[in-house]
């Protein structure tokens, strides 16, 4: 934090309303745009995770280990993965910058933790454990500490999906979809259903979560609001579709289906038109997250740039708060630095006074 004009020069009148509403805002985040799709892939009898573009090319094996890793989960800013991996001879959570590098463990039990899922300001990460002797959500920070139990029934519990505003988790118990408060409380079933509906996926407006059912006699992809209401098949077809998940701009969802023989991944737009296939390959693929990619000078995550993040940029600037929601949308300049300078880019910005910020 250099290079920085005094705090009082560089807030004007209209930033420092913009301060005040920024200083008790409820960051929720919202992608600016879509990355590149995680997955999994068999490879020598063994699950590693590649990435690939929207369009199936570019395919990267990133994990390249002889062990089983799974269950990719991006982090909000795009720049980190939670895994699953079996390397230490148990089944633990790690975590990875987004080419695969600096691959670290974060849990440590004798028993399997699992299934990762950030929470959308990126300061937690829910999981699956049978710790507990069943297998129960838990929290955790996202350096490992802090971890703490979620539900306690005696029922299963799996698949934690995170709403976008960070307040509710949707899971699947007992081949359930549920929704619970993101402390545990007020869980409520959605679907009811005496068929097999797990793998919940929410989308980025928050209004629709995307799931696999057996309803139909096989796995489809349903939708439905997000009380329960307004169950709709997606997929309608006599393989098997299932895991949906949704792009971070929340304009198609992925999903994985043997209808050509073999697993592989699928894409289609959110009323289950365009089903076009991108792997294509004779190995199993499977199980997708697709990167969110950040607006520069989107700190707060809401999908736009303006004088609220300029605002709050200027707090982390003056040691106001201590970290950004989006931090890695915060050096607009490039210089390696958040600081007013960055601030004064997205004033002018928002101000129509330059058509784009620098990449």
């Amino acid at each position: 934090m250099t290079n920085s004009l005094p705090l009082s020069v560089a807030i004007g009148t209209g930033l420092l309303l913009a301060l005040t509403l920024a200083a008790g805002e409820s960051v929720a985040v919202t992608p600016g745009g879509n990355g590149v799709i995680a997955f999994i892939r068999s490879v020598n009898n063994e699950f590693d995770i590649f990435t690939m573009n929207v369009d199936g090319s570019g395919e990267i094996n990133i994990t390249n280990h002889p062990a089983n890793d799974t269950n990719p989960a991006w982090s909000p800013d795009g720049t980190r993965m939670a895994f699953t991996s079996n390397r230490d001879g148990n089944t633990e959570i790690y975590v990875m910058n987004e080419d695969g590098s600096a691959q670290t463990r974060l849990t440590s039990n004798s028993v399997a933790d699992f299934q990762p899922a950030w929470s959308p300001d990126g300061t937690k990460i829910a999981f699956v454990s049978d710790r507990a002797s069943n297998f129960e959500i838990y929290l955790m920070n996202p350096d490992g500490s802090g971890q703490e139990r979620l539900t306690n029934l005696p029922g299963s519990d799996a698949a934690p999906a995170w709403s976008p505003d960070g307040e509710r988790i949707a899971f699947n118990r007992n081949n359930e979809i549920f929704v619970m408060a993101a402390d545990g409380s007020g869980e409520t079933n959605l679907t009811n259903s005496v068929a097999v509906d797990i793998n919940p996926s929410w989308s980025p407006d928050g209004t629709r979560i995307a799931f696999t059912s057996t309803r139909d006699g096989n796995a489809e992809v349903y939708s439905m609001n997000t009380d329960g209401t307004g169950q709709t098949n997606l997929t309608s077809n006599p393989a098997d579709d299932q895991t949906p998940v949704w792009a971070p701009d929340g304009s198609a969802l992925v999903f994985e289906s043997n209808r050509d023989g073999n697993n592989e991944i699928y894409r289609m737009n959110p009323d289950g038109t365009g089903q076009t296939r991108i792997t294509n390959n004779q190995v199993y693929d499977c199980c997708s997250d697709w990167q969110p990619l950040r607006l520069a000078g989107d700190v707060n995550c809401d999908g736009n740039v303006n004088a609220i993040d300029a605002a709050i940029i200027l707090q982390f600037n003056a040691g106001l708060t201590a970290s950004l929601p989006c931090e890695s949308s915060g050096d607009v300049n490039g210089d390696g630095q958040i600081n007013s300078l960055d601030a004064a880019l997205v004033l002018q910005f928002d101000a129509g006074l330059i058509g784009q910020l620098p990449p």
